[in-house]
């Protein structure tokens, strides 16, 4: 007996609801809560990444820095581009900025993964988790105005600023980990890596990302011990992701794999994905008009015939199969596409590069 379109469909999402309902969730579930413990992260500009119903809430602490005369490029100064809730004040350049501290919401039944980057400190580190601090000698001036509003992380918060950290250094910054990227969020450099590096989170890029405090200059009492975020100096180094998963609805169009980060300061993504999700009527052909990846060593791009990592897999692509020749017909009315642009450890300079392009076909005339 010949089976319909619309009886794949349907055969399709009973086998997926079957899958979910045996335990076997796909792995575009996993990474959707964050860890039930308390911590702190920084705040992006766009909010913290949940509201008060799940546990968040901010402070802020505002820090009176040197008031000495000097040039514009010795004053506290934040990365170009940052996405941080961090404001300069006055022409002294005073730091102001903003934290969001997650409250314990029960037991704890997910911990953080293993990799190389700290958090805010908010009662006990989390399992796994090293505590550490840095202390800010904030200005000595007679006039010095430090002020904040709680919560905040774990700390001192008087004339000086001391902050205490949980840094997680049990893994490598280039494999990625999974923690929920549906909002923008900020994680925090470790001072494990020789160089300030951010940890790879999947479905998300990560930018690195600086504020410079200009605290003070006489007789300065800057310190630090333990494990905590990664400084040179004055300079702290942060690190901001926001999604690389996107959803396409239109009956045709065109997308490209990200572009390769070539400094420190550029954006970087190891895994991201592409969702094409049309009206049940429709099938969808893919093809490329640039198909580059050379080695599969962890590396390579992905298709599945259905809107998730538990669709019948379509093909892998890397190395010899990676060309323009290919040319992908759906089943159904969504292709859900993965690149995994490999670890930047052992992809120094290695080129990965998709050009792809889709249309529709409406089925119902079949």
């Amino acid at each position: 007996m010949k089976i319909t379109k619309s009886q794949k469909r349907k055969i399709f999402r009973i086998s997926f609801i079957f899958t979910c309902l045996l335990g076997l969730a796909p792995s575009f579930t996993q990474g959707n809560e964050w860890p039930s413990v308390s911590f702190g992260l920084p705040r992006p500009k766009s909010g913290c990444p949940g509201d008060q119903k799940n546990g968040w809430r901010e402070g802020w602490r505002f820090q009176d820095l040197d008031d000495s005369d000097k040039s514009s490029s010795e004053r506290s100064r934040v990365s170009n581009g940052s996405h941080m809730d961090v404001t300069l004040v006055g022409d002294k350049k005073d730091v102001n900025r903003t934290f969001c501290m997650k409250q314990n919401n029960g037991t704890q039944t997910r911990f953080w993964p293993k990799g190389s980057y700290c958090i805010y400190k908010s009662g006990t580190c989390p399992k796994g988790m090293t505590s550490g601090w840095v202390h800010w000698d904030d200005g000595d001036h007679d006039n010095h105005s430090n002020s904040k509003r709680d919560p905040l992380p774990d700390g001192s918060y008087d004339r000086d600023t001391r902050i205490f950290y949980c840094c997680q250094t049990d893994g490598n910054w280039y494999d990625s980990i999974e923690l929920p990227v549906s909002q923008p969020f900020y994680l925090l450099t470790s001072n494990s890596t020789d160089t300030p590096k951010c940890q790879m989170v999947k479905w998300a890029f990560s930018y690195l990302e600086y504020i410079v405090f200009d605290t003070e200059d006489n007789n300065n009492k800057d310190d630090q011990g333990g494990e905590h975020l990664f400084l040179d100096g004055d300079k702290k180094y942060y690190c901001y992701y926001e999604e690389c998963r996107r959803t396409m609805t239109g009956l045709s169009g065109s997308f490209r794999s990200h572009k390769a980060a070539v400094s420190e300061m550029d954006p970087r993504s190891q895994y991201c994905s592409w969702l094409i999700t049309l009206a049940e009527t429709y099938i969808i052909s893919l093809s490329f008009k640039d198909l580059t990846i050379p080695s599969c060593n962890d590396t390579f791009l992905r298709i599945y015939d259905g809107s998730n990592g538990a669709a019948p897999l379509l093909g892998t692509y890397c190395g010899s199969n990676a060309s323009t020749e290919v040319v992908v017909l759906s089943s159904t009315n969504s292709l859900y596409i993965v690149s995994n642009s490999g670890s930047y450890e052992r992809r120094a300079k290695n080129i990965f590069t998709f050009h792809a392009q889709y249309k529709a076909t409406n089925s119902t005339g079949w």
